[in-house]
């Protein structure tokens, strides 16, 4: 099964004003690919939101990716 990656703009802005952290970046890049392989893997957390119910997430140091 294929599945798609959207980023929002949001995302755009941080990897543009981040770029210059190159092992940031690849840790991010390997994460997304780690999701995009198997986004429903047991490591990625289910979140409890109203707005977002099925939503799940996964972490990279500080910050978490949302999908």
């Amino acid at each position: 099964m294929t599945y798609k990656l959207f980023e929002h703009n949001q995302v755009k802005k941080f990897f543009k004003k981040h770029n210059h952290d190159k092992k940031l970046l690849l840790r991010i890049n390997k994460k997304y690919f780690e999701i995009l392989k198997n986004p429903y893997a047991p490591e990625f957390k289910e979140l409890t939101s109203s707005k977002c119910p099925k939503c799940q997430r996964a972490r990279v140091g500080d910050f978490r990716i949302i999908f």
